[in-house]
């Protein structure tokens, strides 16, 4: 559905469509109000709901929750206590607005959910300090309580999903003896934070990002 700096100005909708009968038309469950984007979307494992990313109170990326119904709307993260204070000091580019962006979110084995966000308040190393653009990867459980972080990337983590070990596999960027864009490799860890480990791809340049 796209993405925009301001997060809106889309016609983004979720639908659903029938396997069987094929002919049988698609069921709109879902539009954002005043042309919000939205991405990211994780169905959970008994396919009742539907985790992704929206503009929220602050018109930054948040983690929200939906009955595949269209039912219960519910926003998960929300903005941090020092939000205000973050956009006002922290501003390295005027295109840029700081603030707390929620993304990716995954739904764990044990009811919680993982997500990444830039609530570590790091700056990507050949970029600005101040310019608050890494994500790294945070667990909550299923009503947004108990957030905490799981990683400390100093450049980004993306793009978490639930292997069938239980494990969380993701995308990391990194540094070490490589390239500024290559090489985004796939690491996996215990949705703990614990055991944290390169999966694949550590030392392929091309492509330069698996996900």
């Amino acid at each position: 559905v796209g993405s925009r700096p301001l997060l809106r100005g889309w016609e983004a909708e979720l639908q659903t469509k029938a396997i069987h009968p094929p002919d049988k038309p698609v069921t709109s469950i879902f539009k954002p109000e005043a042309g919000r984007d939205l991405k990211h979307l994780e169905l959970d494992y008994d396919g009742s709901k539907v985790l992704f990313s929206m503009a929220g109170t602050h018109n930054r990326w948040q983690v929200h929750e939906l009955h595949i119904d269209g039912t219960g709307l519910r926003q998960l993260t929300f903005p941090q206590e020092n939000e205000k204070w973050l956009v006002e000091q922290y501003r390295a580019r005027a295109h840029y607005p700081h603030g707390t962006d929620d993304m990716h979110p995954c739904y764990l084995a044990d009811g919680g959910v993982a997500f990444i966000s830039t609530r570590c308040q790091y700056g990507i190393l050949c970029d600005a300090p101040d310019d608050f653009t890494t994500t790294t990867i945070y667990r909550m459980d299923a009503d947004g309580k108990n957030m905490r972080r799981l990683s400390n990337s100093s450049v980004s983590e993306a793009s978490p999903v639930l292997m069938p070990d239980g494990r969380l596999l993701y995308t990391r960027w990194e540094y070490f003896d490589k390239g500024a864009v290559s090489v985004k490799c796939l690491w996996a860890m215990y949705p703990d934070g614990g055991a944290s480990s390169e999966i694949y791809a550590n030392d392929i340049s091309l492509p330069p990002t698996f996900i």
